[in-house]
């Protein structure tokens, strides 16, 4: 073969490799990149749901379990309270919700309009309020993961409180 022609050959290959980890690298940087926003994106996230979630937390307890402990009425004037509170932070703040949460949200408020539209009707309410502090606080007997969890548990899983760190993962297993 002639030398000039393996030259070229060779050259072509180096250069197509060089070409080849170029490409390599410059990709690794742009998913780093993409990883490190994505990470920056989530703390900012993270933090308002810190700042927002008590202030739908501090709604749904007095409007569900508080309300139900201490056996006051489940009237006109409650579901009213209600579901404005439910509408007023979920116009500021419902962007903020995970998908879990979020589709919760909209079962309970779901559930919490049904239940105005019941007391237009002039039904009883207590029904009611026993099936939203279920949608809140969840439910046991149900069999799947989502129907079973109450809002108040994507809520906390959201914020990291049932989620394991990775180091505890890894210390267990040591």
């Amino acid at each position: 073969m002639n030398p000039a022609v393996f030259a070229g050959i060779i050259a072509a290959v180096v250069s197509l490799i060089g070409s080849l980890l170029t490409f390599w690298a410059a990709h690794w940087q742009v998913r780093s990149k993409i990883e490190e926003l994505t990470q920056a994106q989530f703390k900012d996230v993270q933090a308002k749901r810190i700042e927002v979630y008590p202030l739908l937390w501090t709604v749904l307890q007095t409007f569900t379990s508080d309300w139900r402990l201490a056996g006051r009425a489940a009237d006109e004037m409650w579901i009213s309270k209600f579901v404005e509170n439910l509408n007023a932070w979920h116009a500021q703040y419902g962007v903020f919700l995970s998908d879990n949460a979020y589709r919760k949200f909209f079962q309970l408020r779901d559930r919490a309009l049904k239940a105005a539209q019941n007391c237009n009707a002039g039904h009883d309410l207590t029904e009611d309020l026993l099936a939203l502090d279920l949608i809140y606080s969840g439910n046991a007997d149900e069999t799947d993961e989502f129907n079973r969890n109450g809002l108040a548990t994507w809520l906390k899983n959201d914020l990291g409180s049932f989620k394991i760190p990775a180091l505890a993962i890894q210390v267990g297993k040591g």
